[in-house]
């Protein structure tokens, strides 16, 4: 199933000139790696403790993009059960499939942690958001320092949509993370959004590993 890009418009087939430029940034990355960014126990600290701070609990969690399972072991060593897919059989993963389709996520766990490649963030939030929105749960999703005030009108008006009708929490990593590069998190909670149609920023301490 092919999606379009933040759920916009009534058709859901992406445009192939999208399609050809997310292939085309996907080839580069496999030379270069820049949308590969595995997270640091610094930064699934900061995540952690801004769980804590929201009364976000979970005993079990989806991470539809393991990789190299950063975020699974941290949170199987805090006690949550997760299950874990790769699209690439080469991963260890709990299951293989393509998580940018809806029907993945049928009969998943509710709540969602993950780190997808940058590329395809504005595939993959929608799908995943409209999956813990049906069922209750949350969304943790590592992103780009700039992700939120980076260029596309597509991107910002999906966003003031959401975060018209429920708390979004963007964490900010104030340190240099993978590879020199500062990332963050976007939190997707079920509480209804205070400020109506604006995000709420918190600014995390540290990402330097322990």
């Amino acid at each position: 199933e092919s999606r379009m890009p933040l759920g916009h418009g009534k058709k859901k087939t992406v445009h192939k000139g999208h399609c050809t430029r997310i292939s085309n940034r996907i080839s580069e990355s496999l030379n270069k790696g820049y949308d590969l960014a595995e997270t640091e126990v610094g930064e699934l600290d900061n995540l952690y403790e801004c769980l804590r701070e929201l009364n976000i609990c979970m005993d079990v969690c989806l991470e539809p993009f393991n990789g190299s399972g950063n975020i699974s072991d941290y949170f199987e060593s805090h006690g949550v059960k997760m299950l874990t897919n790769d699209v690439e059989y080469s991963r260890c993963a709990d299951i293989h499939c393509n998580a940018l389709s809806e029907s993945f996520y049928i009969g998943k766990p509710r709540n969602i942690v993950t780190s997808p490649w940058f590329t395809v963030l504005d595939l993959s939030i929608p799908v995943m958001l409209q999956h813990v929105n049906r069922n209750g749960g949350i969304l943790a999703v590592h992103i780009p320092y700039d992700y939120t005030t980076r260029g596309q009108a597509r991107r910002s008006a999906f966003l003031d949509r959401v975060t018209e009708n429920q708390l979004v929490v963007h964490l900010v990593n104030k340190e240099r993370g993978f590879k020199g590069y500062s990332h963050g998190w976007l939190i997707f909670t079920q509480e209804k959004n205070p400020c109506p149609g604006s995000m709420i920023t918190k600014f995390a301490t540290s990402t330097k590993r322990k």
